[in-house]
């Protein structure tokens, strides 16, 4: 199945780039040749400034969203005060008739709450964090107002090739979720099974990479080259001696780096080039993803963070207080604003 690229504003026909079977995967050349890089995917990243480009995708989007009617739009199913609320939006548009889609279009009446709940994050309301209630306000999104963003190639970065396979992980945030929309500190009963909030298995965030991300990002071909991973969720994933939190272990397509997985792959390889910091794309600002003052944005590992002396729903995310990238962190599940990095073995 063909795939048209869009670079920056230009449209470029599938007559002249298309996507086959012999070049799902493709190498990027760089000065290093340690650090190899592919794209492999596509997922609405760069947003789209041109005005006639806007114009004509709003037409063909057809009316706006309503609660009682929302047309041609989906609703994100995204968490206000304590309940999945349609306020957010999306539409994907198949541009020039090839099978794939080529732009998405985000429109919400409300700003997406940094927090799952009103009630955790408007305490903040006066931070600059937190201007306006929401990091989509900071990131320079108004309400009320269709944005579109093009279907890009996704870049890997190959952290580790073994037996005709590597082990990729986005190069560029992606999107922005919570890890689960939930603060609670006891087990509850979520997604099939029962667990903290904080249990990988159960979480919100490894159902959206398995699901929403896994199947916007690749087409049946690319599927095929994705393996079945056994992802290791064990207490020597989370390199600790005493975790409650940990989880049994999956069989996923795509997931997200251990606590290990950072330190052995990532850390390792990327900490003397500086490069631990990760930059998000527009299209995970719109979504709400938080961004400090040189660009940088916090991204979700998988593994739960476990305290000796509280209980708590928090997970393991790599800052961005420290120029190489700080691992030792831990942020409250519930909270939207940090990013997805995905990480997945792809067969060579």
């Amino acid at each position: 199945m063909k795939r048209k690229l869009i670079l920056g504003l230009t449209l470029i026909t599938a007559s002249m780039i298309t996507l086959s079977s012999c070049s799902i995967i493709k190498k990027i050349d760089t000065d290093d040749s340690k650090n190899k890089k592919i794209t492999f995917g596509m997922y609405p990243q760069t947003k789209i400034t041109n005005d006639s480009v806007i114009e004509e995708l709003n037409s063909l989007a057809g009316n706006l969203p309503l609660s009682t009617d929302t047309y041609n739009w989906t609703a994100y199913n995204y968490y206000m005060d304590g309940a999945i609320t349609n306020y957010m939006y999306y539409q994907d548009i198949d541009y020039d008739n090839d099978g794939d889609y080529d732009y998405r279009g985000v429109y919400f009446e409300k700003y997406r709450p940094s927090y799952f709940d009103l009630d955790y994050y408007i305490f903040y309301e006066y931070s600059s964090m937190y201007t306006n209630n929401s990091c989509q306000y900071n990131n320079g999104y108004s309400k009320e107002t269709i944005y579109w963003f093009s279907f890009d190639p996704i870049e890997w970065d190959v952290l580790k090739e073994e037996n005709g396979k590597s082990l990729i992980l986005a190069n560029l945030i992606v999107d922005s979720q919570e890890y689960y929309p939930s603060n609670s500190e006891v087990e509850f009963s979520h997604n099939g099974g029962t667990g903290y909030a904080n249990n990988y298995e159960l979480s919100a965030i490894r159902k959206f990479i398995n699901n929403d991300f896994y199947n916007n990002a690749f087409n049946n071909l690319e599927k095929e080259k994705i393996e079945t991973t056994l992802v290791d969720n064990s207490l020597s994933s989370n390199e600790a001696g005493l975790n409650k939190y940990a989880c049994d272990d999956t069989q996923d397509k795509v997931f997200l780096l251990s606590y290990k997985e950072f330190n052995d792959y990532y850390k390792f390889k990327f900490q003397l080039e500086g490069t631990l910091s990760k930059n998000g794309t527009d299209y995970a600002k719109c979504q709400g993803l938080w961004v400090d003052d040189w660009g940088r944005s916090n991204w979700w590992l998988r593994s739960p963070y476990h305290y000796s002396y509280e209980d708590t729903s928090r997970a393991y995310f790599v800052d961005t207080i420290e120029v190489n990238g700080n691992i030792e962190n831990r942020d409250f599940g519930y909270r939207s604003y940090v990013g997805v990095c995905p990480a997945c073995w792809v067969k060579l």
